[in-house]
């Protein structure tokens, strides 16, 4: 599998629904930026979740990048996004979370968040996509993987 530069997650943008996504507490809304387009909201607890079946090239790093609107009437959201290997049975390999405190600002906007994950060990069968809502009201949208060569 060579680094391609292509988004291997699935409907990454929502316009399909949640078609491959899994979480709880998380809904389709309108995108106050882009009419016709859709986001994901999320409050605490919120979860949204990826399983994407491997191979994976271990020459490649993987290059995860999305947006993110602070919705809440107040500073203070946090999500966490978390890129994670399983290798067989789902054990977990090794995992990149990412902490993302998106800022309150008027108007809202969204901001975007990025972050390189390590080439996958050998074992490694699935990745797994993941954000999270630890505190405040977010909208997600637009979320790609996408394998780079390392430099």
């Amino acid at each position: 599998m060579a680094c391609n530069g292509q988004n291997i997650l699935t409907n990454g943008n929502f316009t399909s629904g949640f078609h491959r996504w899994r979480g709880k507490k998380a809904y389709l809304v309108a995108n106050p930026m882009a009419e016709g387009d859709v986001s994901v909201a999320m409050g605490p607890g919120g979860l949204i979740y990826q399983v994407v079946k491997g191979p994976f090239s271990r020459q490649c790093a993987y290059y995860l990048r999305f947006r993110v609107m602070n919705h809440s009437p107040v500073a203070g959201a946090r999500a966490v996004a978390n890129v994670a290997y399983l290798g067989r049975n789902g054990r977990l390999l090794g995992q990149t979370p990412l902490t993302v405190d998106p800022p309150n600002r008027k108007p809202r906007r969204f901001f975007t968040f990025f972050t390189i994950v390590p080439p996958p060990l050998p074992l490694t069968k699935n990745m797994v996509v993941a954000i999270s809502i630890k505190s405040g009201f977010v909208m997600v949208d637009y979320i790609s993987v996408v394998a780079h060569e390392i430099e």
